[in-house]
């Protein structure tokens, strides 16, 4: 398929620069090409010298403006027709060639007096506009209406499409357009605006269900703010419910710069109704952290204790809860989901409860208790119906997806990494039968994830880089980013070391951007490995050093295990001295894990440590601390770290 976009010099097309993608540059029509558009336009009739040299002079090349230019001349009546060739009817007026593309455009509206005024109106439709929307507005027969758009069609102002009674017109340029917009005076169009809305609502109703904010648009254009705000409104949240967020985003924002002049307690009630609506697409697009998303429910929690709105109270509570939460400030976050939970069981609303015991579980998830998020994530599950597949239209996020996605995770870190790739993939399962774009991106990145704390890179590639394009398409800037730092991690691990370190850093400094702290120790702890296998034993403890930093800072004790492993590794790797320090390292590692109830980290460590004292020659000491974590498991026999394990076991025996 051959595609062709045509955009103004201002405009930046992000497409630019991929390969398959060619640019052409459009200049000017030279002088012999604007003759020759002039010739086709008087059906090659030859025009008086000084005339043509007029139009090529004041048109400079532009082909809209010497096509009406030249139609403006024809029309003006000081032509008279020689047969093969045009002549002046007399001496040529000194203003009769208009100096400006707007001033030839109005002059040929001027010619067409009768029916400007249905130009009028059809303009302040729109650049399109439908021919029974018109025909209500307009206070015009329907033979007459008809007569009146023949000419502009005749005149090439407007195009005709379709056949009755679904016919639609559109101007020839958004030029034209303005042109006819702009003669009106402004109170006749601000009643043109309202007649146009108003018809809409009594007539058109498949118009309001569809596109509200075209609604929105005229009784905002009309100074009727008031009506506009509620079909704002509804425009945001159906845009939203198509993930078309952008689009919603604007909508919302749109209703919030029309409450200004609102009466108090009417405007706070619009006001938190647009705020909450705009959290979900916000959190979305900037990602859970970003500032704007804060702004909003920070507004909304405000605005909802002020009203005494309980409901609202708690949309807002949780909404911050999520920027809080993204953040890596767990401290903030554990203070919030008690009374999250407290308001969700007061309200007794089971979508209320659904959100409370998910927050309650990723929360405790981050502090390293694995068994007791996965218990919350269960509740949540449950009180959000047997099929656990419930959506929330405010937060733009299937919460059964969520749920599983989280509960992959616990599972796990709990030893059972065939439930947890389980988990993982009902979540993606129920993300694509919903056909939720944010969703399948939630659970894309979370299988991601998971693959890589199985340290199975290829499919980790596979799975991020799916998740990776939904999140460029849809502008999903934080799971873009984790996506990415997965991606680049999966390239190292498959050997392309330099490639990887490179990738990582891009993804990490695009993480950052977002105003995302969780798990940030975890990432830094990965980035710290691959540099152990780049060789760069100091880079990789100093990053370690900040990881732990980090944490012990957010109590963000979920990696611990991993960070210490990961010490252990890059000790053993400076010199045979170290030794020592690396067993304390691994079994510092063991004890956090065992802690935790994180046995498959404390099965990793226990492998780390068992393999080091063997090569000590203490292959019946290595055996005795691998034996026991290796024989809880129950399944998961064919994962790496289990084969590992399997493997070294049979080696010491």
């Amino acid at each position: 398929m051959l595609l062709i976009v045509t955009f103004r010099p201002e405009f930046s097309p992000p497409w630019i620069g991929f390969p398959h993608v060619t640019l052409l540059t459009l200049n000017r029509l030279a002088k012999a090409q604007a003759r020759s558009l002039v010739e086709r336009i008087t059906g090659g009739k030859a025009l008086p010298s000084e005339v043509l040299e007029q139009i090529l002079a004041r048109t400079e090349g532009v082909p809209l403006f010497t096509e009406e230019l030249t139609k403006t001349v024809l029309e003006s009546g000081f032509l008279g027709d020689a047969g093969d060739r045009y002549v002046l009817a007399g001496p040529l007026p000194p203003l009769a060639i208009p100096a400006t593309l707007h001033d030839s455009l109005m002059a040929r509206l001027d010619r067409l007096a009768p029916v400007k005024e249905v130009a009028q109106i059809g303009a302040c439709i729109g650049r399109e506009f439908d021919h029974e929307l018109l025909a209500a507005v307009v206070s015009l027969p329907e033979a007459e209406l008809q007569a009146a758009l023949d000419r502009l069609v005749a005149a090439e102002l407007v195009f005709r499409r379709g056949v009755a009674p679904a016919i639609t017109y559109m101007f020839k340029h958004a030029m034209v357009r303005d042109a006819a917009y702009e003669s009106l005076l402004r109170k006749r169009r601000q009643d043109l605006h309202a007649r146009i809305a108003s018809a809409i609502e009594m007539r058109f109703p498949q118009i309001i269900e569809a596109q509200p904010e075209l609604v929105a648009r005229h009784f905002g254009e009309a100074g009727l703010k008031e009506k506009a705000i509620g079909y704002w409104l509804q425009a945001g949240r159906l845009a939203a419910a198509r993930s078309a967020n952008v689009e919603a985003i604007a909508h919302l924002r749109a209703g919030l710069a029309s409450i200004n002049d609102f009466p108090g307690a009417s405007r706070s009630q619009w006001e938190l109704s647009l705020q909450l609506a705009l959290g979900g697409p916000l959190l979305a697009t900037k990602g859970f952290a970003s500032s704007e998303v804060e702004t909003a429910y920070r507004r909304s929690q405000y605005l909802s204790r002020e009203l005494g709105r309980d409901t609202d109270l708690f949309t807002a509570l949780r909404g911050l809860g999520y920027v809080h939460h993204v953040r890596g400030d767990l401290r903030q976050s554990m203070r919030e989901f008690p009374e999250a939970i407290d308001l969700a069981r007061r309200i007794g609303e089971p979508a209320l409860l659904v959100q409370a015991y998910h927050f309650a579980g990723v929360s405790t998830f981050h502090l390293g208790a694995f068994q007791t998020a996965r218990d919350w994530l269960q509740r949540s599950l449950e009180a959000g119906g047997s099929r656990g597949r419930y959506h929330s239209e405010v937060y733009g996020i299937n919460m059964g997806v969520f749920c599983h996605a989280y509960l992959g995770h616990c599972d796990w870190h709990l030893g059972y990494p065939d439930c947890a790739l389980n988990s993982a993939e009902d979540a993606l399962s129920v993300a694509r039968q919903v056909s939720h774009p944010f969703s399948i991106a939630l659970a894309l990145a979370y299988l991601a994830m998971l693959r890589q704390f199985r340290r199975e890179p290829e499919v980790a590639l596979k799975a991020a880089e799916e998740a990776r394009g939904l999140c460029q398409e849809y502008r999903f800037d934080y799971y873009g980013a984790w996506s990415a730092l997965v991606r680049a991690w999966a390239i190292a691990e498959q050997g392309q070391i330099e490639e990887g370190a490179s990738a990582y850093d891009a993804a990490l400094k695009e993480f950052k951007t977002t105003g995302a702290g969780l798990r940030m120790p975890y990432y830094l702890g990965l980035l710290a490995g691959i540099h152990r296998k780049a060789g760069q034993r100091a880079a990789g403890l100093k990053l370690l050093a900040e990881a732990n930093q980090i944490a012990e800072r957010n109590h963000e004790t979920w990696c611990s295990a991993m960070l210490e492993l990961e010490r252990g590794e890059l000790l053993l790797d400076a010199s045979e001295e170290a030794g020592g320090e690396a067993d304390a390292a691994f079994k510092h590692a063991i004890d956090i894990a065992a802690g935790q109830g994180a046995k498959t980290l404390e099965l990793r460590a226990s492998v780390a440590r068992a393999r080091h004292c063997a090569k000590q020659g203490g292959g019946q000491k290595a055996s005795d601390m691998l034996s026991p974590i290796y024989g809880w498991f129950s399944q998961g026999f064919e994962t790496p770290d289990l084969l590992q394990a399997k493997t070294l076991l049979g080696a010491l025996r």
